[in-house]
C-alpha cells in the first residue's frame, strides 16, 4: 500500500530470502531491489491571476485571484538565488515540480506530526479566495511567484493538486 508515503516521490524497496538456525542464518535468495516512483496526487486543470510589483519602498505587492478554483493554494515567492527560480520565458524542469510539491508535503507532514490538523495547517499556510500579499524584498533581487492548488483528502497531509502559474517581480 502507498498509504502515507510522498506522492512524487522515489521509494525502494529490498527483498531477499534467508533461513535461521538458531543464531546462525543462511542467504537462501539474494538481494533484490527495485525503485518505484510514485506519481503526484491528482493535478487539477487550475489557473490564477497574478499581478506582481515592487514599490520604491521595498515591498512588494502581490495580487492573486483563482480562476477555476474555491479551494486552498500555496503562495511561494521565491529569489533569483533560490535553486527552484526558473527563468521568465522558461519552463519549470519535472525535478523543480517535484521539489516544490515535496516541500509543501514536508512542511504539512511536520506540523500534522506536531499535532496540527490538515484544516488548521491549511488555514494557518495557504489562502482561499482572492488575495493582495505584501511583503519586504531585497532591491537588486528578481523574484518569482509561484501559486498552485493544494487539497487534503480525508483529512490527510495536504498536497500539491495544479501545475504551478509563475509570476515575476
Amino acid at each position: 500500500s502507498f498509504n502515507k508515503m510522498r506522492p512524487g516521490a522515489t521509494y525502494v524497496a529490498y527483498a531477499y530470502g534467508v533461513e535461521f538456525d538458531g543464531d546462525n542464518y543462511t542467504v537462501t535468495v539474494p538481494l533484490h531491489q527495485i525503485s518505484v516512483q510514485l506519481p503526484m496526487s491528482q493535478m487539477y486543470d487550475v489557473t490564477f491571476n497574478i499581478s506582481a510589483q515592487i514599490a520604491s519602498s521595498g515591498v512588494a505587492s502581490v495580487a492573486i485571484s483563482p480562476v477555476n478554483w474555491k479551494n486552498y493554494y500555496a503562495v511561494n515567492i521565491i529569489p533569483d538565488t533560490s535553486l527552484y527560480y526558473v527563468q521568465d520565458g522558461e519552463n519549470m524542469s519535472e525535478n523543480t515540480l517535484r521539489a516544490l510539491g515535496n516541500d509543501f508535503y514536508k512542511r504539512a507532514r511536520q506540523a500534522m506530526q506536531g499535532g496540527i490538523t490538515a484544516e488548521a495547517f491549511l488555514r494557518s499556510s495557504c489562502y482561499v479566495g482572492s488575495q493582495m500579499i505584501n511583503m519586504s524584498v531585497n532591491g537588486g533581487t528578481k523574484y518569482m511567484v509561484v501559486v498552485f492548488a493544494v487539497e487534503s483528502e480525508d483529512g490527510g497531509i495536504p498536497t500539491m493538486c495544479s501545475m504551478p502559474t509563475l509570476a515575476y517581480l
